[in-house]
């Protein structure tokens, strides 16, 4: 499901809208299938359904549809959706008399779905070298495997003063996290190969010779300040094979590149610590709950997974903990505490007196 924003070309006042669109698949023959596709904008909405046949339906606001002899609406397969986010011809000739056009529809989904940039839980391991020719990547890559490469373009950017500054950027946040000092990238005599070079308590090591937390952590730093302004991005698992602090300063990362960047960040974690940063962040007034959602993903008495949202308050409170949330943290202390009491009075007490 995609929401975006969209103005109604008949409204003086160029209003903006929401436009809702659902796309559902299905799995039949084995193969994947459209098996609808909906488009919801203001009181304009246009739905084409898969029937048990193949073909499709199509509904939308004064549209007849042919019928059968017995006065069911016979589906047609030229109405089969394209691409995911588009009608067909057939199907966009059918509704086109409508005030808002739905080529103009697909291109608003299409462009919030070209908006969002996906970093995936599995990275590319770091290399001691890095073949580069000269282009500048679109994207870092679902594996972060561009992420070196977009430095380098940036080293090497049009405008003298931007050059080097994306380096920069990351290495104030390398530095931050307490994983590195200093980062650079050189080239290896004159050939077209680069190495990432990282400077830590006065040593520098290359990139395949520090902690493995950094190559890892980089795509998402690099990310989340290349990614072109208004971006939804998608990443699982940001913290992986990071220190306890390093997390924490990754949230910091996503709050600050999201209000100076107007990013979005729709982020998949299992660190309590990122966590926890988030409420102090709201607590501290940088960000308000309102900008902030937290989400828990439990499976329901039929096994099914629920989406259940987290209340926070202004303070940063969470009102409804789940049950064993990160492992029962809680009362894994006071567990502890109870422990440590009992083996407290017991060595005052050997003889138990």
């Amino acid at each position: 499901q995609q929401q975006a924003g969209l103005f109604d070309s008949n409204d003086t006042e160029a209003t903006r809208q929401d436009l809702n669109y659902e796309v559902v698949y299905g799995y039949a023959t084995g193969s994947l299938h459209i098996k609808s596709l909906e488009f919801v904008h203001g009181d304009l909405k246009i739905n084409a359904s898969r029937s048990a046949k193949g073909a499709y339906h199509l509904a939308a606001p004064g549209y007849e549809p042919t019928t059968s002899a017995d006065g069911n609406p016979v589906p047609r397969r030229e109405y089969k959706p394209e691409k995911s986010v588009m009608l067909s011809e057939p199907a966009r000739q059918a509704v086109h008399h409508f005030r808002l056009g739905t080529d103009d529809l697909s291109l608003a989904i299409r462009r919030a779905v070209e908006s969002i940039q996906y970093l995936g839980p599995l990275r590319e391991r770091p290399q001691s070298t890095y073949l580069w020719g000269g282009q500048e990547p679109g994207q870092i890559g679902n594996r972060g495997e561009d992420a070196v490469p977009a430095l380098l373009a940036n080293l090497n950017a049009a405008k003298k003063s931007e050059r080097g500054a994306l380096i920069k950027e990351v290495s104030r946040w390398l530095k931050a996290m307490g994983v590195a000092d200093e980062m650079k990238v050189q080239q290896i005599g004159g050939s077209r190969f680069f190495e990432v070079m990282l400077t830590t308590g006065g040593k520098e090591a290359n990139l395949v010779h520090v902690g493995f937390g950094v190559s890892q952590v980089l795509p998402m730093i690099v990310l989340a300040l290349t990614a072109p302004e208004g971006s939804t991005v998608i990443a699982e698992q940001p913290e992986i094979h990071l220190h306890p602090t390093a997390q924490t300063v990754l949230a910091n990362l996503l709050v600050e590149t999201a209000k100076k960047r107007k990013l979005q960040f729709l982020i998949e974690t299992h660190s309590e610590h990122l966590f926890r940063r988030l409420q102090f962040l709201v607590a501290d007034q940088q960000i308000s709950k309102e900008d902030c959602r937290l989400y828990f993903i439990e499976r329901d008495a039929e096994g099914d997974p629920r989406l259940d949202h987290l209340e926070m308050d202004a303070y940063g409170r969470i009102k409804n903990w789940p049950r064993h949330f990160f492992g029962d943290a809680v009362g894994e202390t006071e567990r502890q505490l109870r422990a440590m009491i009992e083996r407290m009075k017991a060595e005052r007490n050997p003889g138990g007196s």
